[in-house]
C-alpha cells in the first residue's frame, strides 16, 4: 500500500512538472510581419474610409514576352483576356473595386484576421466603420429572396407530398427519404 502511494505520488509529481506552462517565444520575423501588415491595413482603412470602395490589388504592368515564356505559348492564345497595361501614373497605385467585385470581402477579412492576431481593437473598429451600413443595404433583398425560397419549398412539398386536403402523405415522404 505504501509502495503504491509512493508510486502514485511520484507519477503525479512527474506529471505536474511536465505540464508546466512555458510561454511560447515569438519569432522576430513574425512580429515584424504583423507590424508591417498592421500598418498597411490601418493606413489603407483610413485612406478608403467612407468611400464604399475596397482595395482590389496594386496596378502593375507586365511584359508580354515574359508571359509567353512562362505560359509556353504565343500571346495570341491569351492576349484577349489581359487587361491593358496601366498608364505610367497608375503603376504602383491601389486598384479599387465596389461591393459586387468577387474580391471585395478580402480587405474586411484581412482586418478581421489582424484583429484576431493582434488583439488590437482598432482593427475591429475600423472594420465596423469600413463596412458602415453596407450589410443593412442588403437586408431587404435577402428577406425577399428568403421569403420566395420558403414559398417555393412549401409549394413543392405540398404538391409532392400532400393529399388534396393538405394532410401529409407519409408513405410517399418516407419512400422518397429512403431513396427508393
Amino acid at each position: 500500500m505504501k509502495r503504491n502511494s509512493l508510486l502514485l505520488a511520484t507519477a503525479l509529481l512527474i506529471g505536474m512538472t511536465g505540464c508546466k506552462n512555458t510561454p511560447v517565444q515569438k519569432e522576430a520575423w513574425i512580429s515584424n510581419a504583423l507590424d508591417a501588415a498592421s500598418y498597411q491595413l490601418k493606413s489603407t482603412a483610413e485612406e478608403l474610409s467612407g468611400t464604399s470602395k475596397f482595395p482590389r490589388s496594386i496596378h502593375s504592368g507586365y511584359d508580354v514576352n515574359f508571359l509567353d515564356t512562362q505560359l509556353q505559348r504565343e500571346n495570341k492564345a491569351y492576349i484577349d483576356s489581359l487587361h491593358p497595361n496601366p498608364e505610367a501614373l497608375q503603376l504602383g497605385q491601389k486598384r479599387l473595386c465596389g461591393i459586387a467585385d468577387w474580391t471585395s470581402g478580402f480587405f474586411p477579412g484581412s482586418l478581421w484576421y489582424a484583429y484576431e492576431l493582434t488583439g488590437d481593437e482598432e482593427f475591429y473598429i475600423k472594420l465596423i466603420r469600413f463596412m458602415d451600413k453596407l450589410p443593412e443595404k442588403y437586408v431587404e433583398e435577402f428577406d425577399a429572396s428568403y421569403q420566395k425560397a420558403a414559398n417555393r419549398l412549401v409549394r413543392e412539398f405540398t404538391q409532392e407530398f400532400c393529399f388534396e386536403d393538405g394532410s401529409i402523405d407519409w408513405e410517399k415522404l418516407v419512400e422518397f427519404n429512403s431513396g427508393n
